[in-house]
């Protein structure tokens, strides 16, 4: 009975642990990283709009 006893307590520590690392929660996002997700495209969705050349020249 006692063997039993440890080995359900090992178990229930080695779940715990485990169970423990899964379990972090949603961190926020910097102003920094908000801006870089907002500001840039990704380049499969890119379609060559909203460019326009250095001195107002015709793309």
């Amino acid at each position: 009975m006692r063997w039993n006893m440890i080995n359900l307590s090992i178990l229930l520590i080695a779940l715990l642990t485990i169970g423990g690392c899964g379990a972090k929660g949603k961190t926020s996002e910097t102003p920094e990283e908000r801006h870089a997700r907002e500001a840039y495209v990704s380049v499969n969705d890119y379609v060559g709009e909203g460019y326009d050349l250095p001195g107002g020249q015709k793309n």
